[in-house]
């Protein structure tokens, strides 16, 4: 007999406990009536030979091995009358555990990110970010004169790439214009990170010389997905962003969505399209002019 049968059958059985149990019972009043005893000593004395009455049918229904169940279909019946009740209360009981719950995945996520997965590029462990240091804030920006320089005073050494802060940009492509985030990177940017394409090519250094001369854009592999139902065709097809119209190359491989823990790109530009895109996230300027191209100002990082 297996246990959705046993919970099924709960009445029945029961039933056929009762019946037994009385069988058991009047079969050992008689003997005792037989030895001599009154109806109600032989009574008192059957049940205490028997352990009690309540306790055996505890006893017997525990043995089906269903009681968990039995509990859970009562407990939870008795929840839902509860919430019937007080739909106030359920609602804010609700409420409290959804945001407790997505906080905490939240953290967990970010904490995994951080702490336990690598990041999904070639040799991890051999990449690093350059920092200043001696100014009052720390930060990782600089101008792109200044990688240049860098880059050419490292020479083949060391692999150099730049990239800027991930930012919302309007794209148009179909009726209406939807939000994306996007991310200037240099040209040796997915190279340095050993980062291939899954459909098309990606950025190149030669997609990345002249200010404003290459509108290109290549997309990742969810946004592909989600977007474009990963449609090949999409490769040679052109949409605008930000009023300015940028064809598309190729499609990263899967698995890849930026360096940035808890931010997801939907699609990369060549840092020399900066002015194109209305690019303004994440940067601070000395003398020099945030109106015109920033890629040929020293003063702005």
């Amino acid at each position: 007999m297996n246990l959705l049968w046993r919970f099924l059958r709960k009445k029945s059985l029961d039933r056929d406990l009762e019946r037994e149990l009385q069988f058991h019972l009047d079969a050992h009043v008689a003997d005792l009536t037989r030895a001599g005893l009154t109806r109600e000593d032989a009574l008192r004395e059957a049940r205490l030979a028997l352990g009690g009455l309540e306790q055996a049918r505890e006893n017997t229904r525990d043995a089906r091995g269903t009681r968990w169940l039995e509990d859970f279909v009562h407990d939870t019946r008795f929840a839902w009358r509860g919430m019937v009740r007080s739909p106030g209360v359920t609602a804010a009981i609700a409420l409290t555990l959804a945001i407790g719950i997505g906080a905490t995945t939240a953290v967990w996520s970010i904490s995994d990110a951080l702490m336990r997965r690598s990041l999904p590029i070639d040799r991890p462990g051999e990449l690093y970010a350059i920092q200043r240091v001696g100014i009052d804030d720390d930060n990782y920006r600089m101008s792109y004169p200044r990688f240049q320089r860098f880059r050419t005073d490292l020479g083949d050494s060391v692999p150099l790439a730049a990239m800027a802060a991930i930012a919302p940009v309007y794209a148009r492509i179909g009726e209406q214009p939807e939000q994306l985030q996007m991310q200037l990177v240099s040209g040796e940017w997915f190279k340095l990170l050993g980062i291939g394409a899954a459909t098309g090519r990606v950025l190149s250094p030669a997609d990345n010389r002249t200010p404003g001369d290459q509108p290109v854009v290549v997309l990742s592999h969810a946004f592909w997905t989600r977007r474009f139902a990963s449609d090949p065709a999409i490769v040679g097809r052109a949409f605008a962003v930000h009023g300015h119209s940028f064809s598309v190359i190729g499609v990263a491989e899967p698995g890849f969505r930026g360096l940035t823990v808890g931010q997801s790109v939907d699609i990369w530009i060549a840092v020399m399209m900066q002015h194109q895109v209305g690019h303004r996230t994440d940067a601070y300027s000395s003398d020099a002019d945030t109106e015109q191209p920033w890629v040929t100002q020293d003063g702005i990082h």
